[in-house]
């Protein structure tokens, strides 16, 4: 016997940098938190005998992705998890090797964010993806198709670049439907003197105050995300070829290629 767990634990010892490894059955502790040192995910109060803390909306859509976490990866066991007002920490159990990462698991798609949160787990949801050079015949009938699914109850995500992307969402939004953006540099910097009273303006301000939409800039890192980049990269490659052009890499950091990858978040997000 003890020269059979000798064995299995000589086959199974690697290093965290090891290629995979964060793909193998272990333990870890995770504390993701908040951009900002605010109680973003709740506040402390007392029941009479013990200490605890009232969620906000932002804490619970936490724990609502946590439970979205187990249906996405029956692999992973939640041992313990607390919501904390500025941080939430879980500890996580990996039972048998993943097809991905713990980390990219655990990550997924970071977001500055600002708005309805609950948007995002809403189940009905539609993507609004119109090309640059669709006729105003085009747009008017996608708006429809759009409007008649707001009206059945589905979420709207778009990255509102296109003429026809724009108008579809701001008709949305004017008729009070719920809407998500997806935005390219859309917020002040982290850490940044104007981050802290940052709120969006005018007639966005007023749509956020009624939990009719939720503004979301992807992290630095949702661009190279191991989904979306091959998915950007092949629809950038359909598209050179469909005007006969030959096909270059399009570097990550121009707007040609980040506009594109915005449309790819977003149907990730609506597909999952």
């Amino acid at each position: 016997m003890a020269d059979e767990n000798s064995n299995i634990h000589k086959n199974e010892t690697f290093t965290w940098l090891e290629p995979g490894a964060w793909r193998k059955p272990c333990i870890v502790h995770v504390t993701m938190v908040a951009n900002a040192p605010q109680a973003l995910f709740g506040k402390l109060s007392h029941n009479g005998s013990e200490a605890m803390v009232e969620k906000t909306p932002i804490g619970w859509a936490l724990v609502n992705r946590q439970r979205r976490l187990l249906e996405l990866c029956p692999e992973i066991k939640i041992l313990a998890d607390k919501v904390m007002p500025d941080h939430h920490h879980m500890v996580l159990q990996v039972q048998h090797t993943m097809p991905r990462s713990i980390r990219e698991v655990v990550r997924g798609l970071q977001f500055t964010s600002m708005g309805n949160h609950f948007l995002l787990e809403w189940p009905d949801r539609q993507l609004v993806e119109m090309s640059r050079s669709a006729s105003d015949e085009q747009v008017g009938s996608r708006l429809q198709e759009v409007l008649a699914a707001a009206h059945n109850g589905a979420v709207t995500y778009t990255a509102a670049i296109s003429k026809g992307e724009q108008k579809i969402a701001r008709t949305v939004r004017e008729q009070g439907y719920p809407l998500v953006v997806l935005l390219n540099d859309g917020f002040p910097a982290a850490g940044s003197s104007q981050e802290r009273f940052y709120k969006p303006g005018g007639a966005y301000f007023e749509a956020c105050s009624k939990g009719q939409l939720l503004l979301m800039e992807p992290d630095e890192s949702a661009y190279v995300n191991e989904t979306i980049m091959p998915a950007t990269e092949e629809t950038l490659k359909r598209k050179a070829e469909a005007k006969h052009y030959s096909y270059a890499r399009v570097p990550v950091e121009s707007q040609r290629y980040r506009f594109v990858a915005l449309n790819e978040i977003g149907r990730l997000l609506v597909e999952r």
